[in-house]
């Protein structure tokens, strides 16, 4: 073993900070990435948002339980398709609702965060809660997007408003089931 004696004395150096250039054309497989990266996390914060706006149900769900309304609501909503959902969703809904029910009492009573109603919001009469372009304009969203050339037409909001009405029903589901009581209160 023999001990390391340094010739030289140390000194501070200044630290030339790198500027890191894009290049001007992605290739195909880069875009699809990026593109599948965007998509994963829109949707990650469609979901976040649909638990927030679930979350503030909470007052109108301590009135009994109501986890069979969200059950239903989201059966309707899985026999739409992937395409055209709020057409679809509102179709599904009219065909369901008679006069009378629990179900329509429900609708009619049930407020979204906005303070439009239940039945408004999902017939497409009032406007969601869920604002499609503020989730594809969040500033470091827009950055990707416009770094690798992506357009809103290449994120599908029938998708969005698909992942949001489905985790918005099953969190307010648990969030209905949590809070226990009885459907007819």
């Amino acid at each position: 073993m023999r001990i390391w004696e340094p010739t030289k004395n140390f000194t501070h150096g200044t630290f030339h900070e790198e500027k890191i250039s894009k290049p001007e054309n992605f290739s195909a497989e880069t875009i699809v990435l990026v593109k599948k990266i965007l998509t994963a996390h829109l949707l990650e914060q469609v979901r976040i948002q649909a638990f927030e706006e679930a979350k503030k149900l909470k007052a109108q769900l301590e009135r009994g339980n109501f986890s069979h309304f969200f059950t239903r609501l989201g059966g309707i909503l899985s026999g739409v398709g992937k395409k055209n959902i709020r057409a679809g969703f509102k179709e599904r809904l009219e065909k369901e609702i008679r006069g009378g029910t629990l179900f329509k009492e429900h609708l009619d009573n049930f407020y979204m965060s906005n303070g439009q109603k239940f039945f408004d919001v999902f017939t497409g009469e009032a406007p969601f809660p869920l604002k499609f372009r503020d989730l594809t304009n969040a500033s470091a969203f827009a950055e990707l997007k416009e770094a690798i050339g992506l357009g809103e037409e290449n994120f599908s909001e029938d998708e969005i408003y698909l992942e949001y009405l489905t985790n918005y029903f099953r969190f307010a589901r648990k969030l209905a089931a949590a809070s226990g009581g009885d459907d007819r209160e």
